[in-house]
């Protein structure tokens, strides 16, 4: 119990009380869920607790992920909130909280596995289809009726990374530049010799300025999609029959600022070039 609900229980004894929490729902490259089996009511929840006097929501999530299942988290995606009347519950000791709770997915954590063993029995990753609502804690059912409802978070690929385009001439460059940076108000996220990153807010477009034969091909380089393992999603379409031209390797982009990145390409059913893409 924390030291903040610790101390009004004292006041109120086992009443109800309006209970802070944020947790964290940790997603491994294969799409499965990290679960601790809970020592008070032997059922299944994720990591999370409830937030101290002036702690911030992020930081309370954080630090709830490290004392009960021993991972840093290291990106935090907000996912949900959970209230009102299905979420009132009754403790096994008899406390009593209408809950209030903000999850949050994480899919980059470092760390070794190691439970709080006062709270947690057990740790395991579980595949969606081993996921029984009847199993888990009844006030965080909610979330994960609504997690494995949500096709995005078990997919393979995470939307869009960017958009490659292409250009022939470093007159060409300084156009496409004026036109996304001036005259809509995109924004730089790094440049090099032959090319720039651009951040057009919900998404990010690449211009090449070495892109000779734009009749003939238009000026589409490629799709880049988001992908947590490279080496997996490249291989899953591999097996499908589709030729991986370019197989996973790591990468270093002399830009400014310098940056390492996993990718992968392959043919689409169309022939449209894909790109798999992990900023590392």
């Amino acid at each position: 119990m924390s030291g903040y609900i610790s101390e009004m229980r004292k006041l109120v004894g086992r009443r109800t009380i309006i209970q802070c929490a944020a947790s964290i729902i940790c997603v491994d490259p294969e799409g499965r869920v990290l679960l601790g089996r809970r020592t008070d009511n032997h059922l299944w929840g994720y990591a999370g607790g409830s937030v101290e006097i002036d702690e911030k929501i992020e930081d309370c999530a954080r630090r709830e992920l490290w004392e009960e299942m021993g991972l840093t988290a290291e990106e935090l995606e907000l996912f949900d909130i959970n209230s009102g009347p299905e979420v009132h519950y009754v403790y096994p000791n008899g406390d009593e909280v209408s809950n209030v709770e903000i999850i949050y997915l994480c899919r980059r954590y470092h760390g070794e596995l190691r439970r709080q063993e006062e709270e947690i029995e057990e740790l395991r990753f579980f595949r969606r289809e081993e996921i029984r609502l009847e199993e888990i804690s009844p006030p965080i059912r909610p979330v994960l009726r609504k997690l494995l409802e949500t096709e995005s978070v078990f997919a393979p690929v995470r939307g869009i990374h960017h958009i490659s385009m292409k250009c022939d001439t470093a007159e060409a460059l300084e156009k496409a530049k004026d036109f996304y940076l001036n005259l809509l108000g995109c924004t730089v996220v790094r440049e090099w010799p032959e090319g720039i990153m651009i951040d057009t807010g919900r998404g990010m477009l690449e211009i090449f300025s070495n892109g000779p034969g734009i009749p003939q091909k238009g000026a589409l380089r490629h799709i880049a999609f988001a992908a947590e393992d490279v080496d997996a999603v490249a291989e899953k379409v591999r097996q499908a029959g589709y030729t991986v031209f370019i197989d996973p390797k790591d990468i270093v982009v002399n830009s400014r600022p310098e940056f390492h990145a996993r990718m992968a390409f392959c043919y689409g059913p169309l022939g449209e070039e894909i790109e798999f893409f992990r900023e590392q």
